[in-house]
């Protein structure tokens, strides 16, 4: 590449990149100093293959999870690009080593797996919730963003705040995101939820995507009743701020994932569920229902394209597309399935 030209090419490979993928850079950069630290390893920046084995074998030390080493290489391999250079490595040179690491047997001491929710898991977490001590705006509010969670498939980043205290306007989904809407659909009036998902992995391009979240009449977990009853509890809150809030708190995913493990870990002893589960755990609920991988793509934004070829067709197709899974999923939902057996988080 042209000297003159290296400086323009690294702003442009940084500006690819999304917030939290620079958070977890952050992250990355401190573990490669403390597994630097720790095994005596020499990890100078840029990598070859020597590097990058060696820094998988020491992750297998801490015992992390084969997932999680497999997102934390390709974070180092963005890092490369991030600082003009590309990784000294192919993805040849350490796919037998990762097939063995994910092959490895999980000592009894290994972290617990996170889970996908299932239907009968989310009515676990229901009755739960209804049986806390915490205050009811805040079951209220936990409720909304699980529902909100799992049928809109979303993305924590793309709900929560950061933080219990402080918030990212720029991913954070606040009042102002949400309209709550009624129109006729075919011969029903219909009341549905209209989301303005800002920054989302699969349209960065696009700065905010609207994702419509239909109702789940009649059942326990529909977003727009549970989203509906926490917006009446909490009138007046500025329009400005998160969606999910108290008076002096807001719902971050640090919160979110003390709760699931208060609630959840004593009666899940195979694996955990944490916030990001809810986003897989409808995808694979209806995929255990036989739905097409193109429905299944553009219900969770897995796609693009799938998203918008079928955001495309109408209101009423899409209702009576989803009343049929609706049924499928509250069969689930009586069942043991993700309760008894594992159903993990890929």
């Amino acid at each position: 590449m042209a000297p003159g030209l290296q400086a323009q090419m690294v702003n442009i490979l940084n500006t690819s990149l999304a917030n939290s993928t620079w958070t977890g850079i952050r992250a990355i950069k401190n573990s490669i100093d403390n597994m630097a630290q720790k095994y005596s390893l020499e990890l100078t920046m840029p990598w070859g293959r020597d590097q990058v084995v060696n820094y998988i074998l020491a992750l297998t030390m801490e015992k992390l999870a084969p997932a999680t080493i497999k997102t934390y290489v390709s974070r180092i391999a963005s890092l490369h690009r991030s600082l003009g250079s590309a990784p000294g490595w192919q993805s040849e040179d350490i796919r037998l080593l990762m097939r063995g690491v994910a092959n490895l047997p999980r000592s009894p001491d290994s972290p617990k797996r996170r889970l996908a929710i299932t239907p009968a898991v989310l009515r676990t977490l229901c009755e739960k919730l209804r049986g806390s001590s915490m205050p009811d705006t805040v079951k209220k509010m936990m409720w909304a963003g699980a529902c909100l969670l799992y049928c809109g498939s979303l993305r924590s980043c793309e709900l929560l705040s950061p933080s219990k205290y402080s918030f990212d306007p720029t991913t954070t989904m606040r009042r102002c995101d949400l309209e709550v809407v009624k129109e006729m659909v075919g011969t029903n009036r219909v009341k549905y939820l209209r989301l303005s998902v800002k920054n989302p992995k699969e349209f960065r391009q696009a700065g905010t995507v609207t994702v419509e979240i239909l109702p789940c009449k009649g059942m326990f977990f529909c977003p727009v009743a549970a989203v509906t009853e926490f917006l009446r509890t909490t009138p007046g809150y500025s329009r400005s701020m998160p969606l999910l809030r108290t008076e002096k708190t807001l719902l971050s995913r640090d919160w979110l994932n003390a709760v699931l493990k208060n609630l959840l870990d004593p009666v899940l002893d195979y694996g955990v569920i944490r916030s990001h589960s809810f986003r897989a755990g409808l995808t694979s609920a209806l995929a255990k229902a036989g739905v097409s991988d193109e429905v299944l793509q553009s219900l969770g934004r897995w796609h693009s394209q799938a998203y918008n070829t079928y955001i495309k067709l109408g209101r009423n197709l899409r209702l009576s597309t989803q009343e049929e899974l609706v049924k499928t999923i509250s069969l689930m939902a009586e069942s043991d399935w993700g309760v008894s057996t594992t159903l993990l988080v890929a």
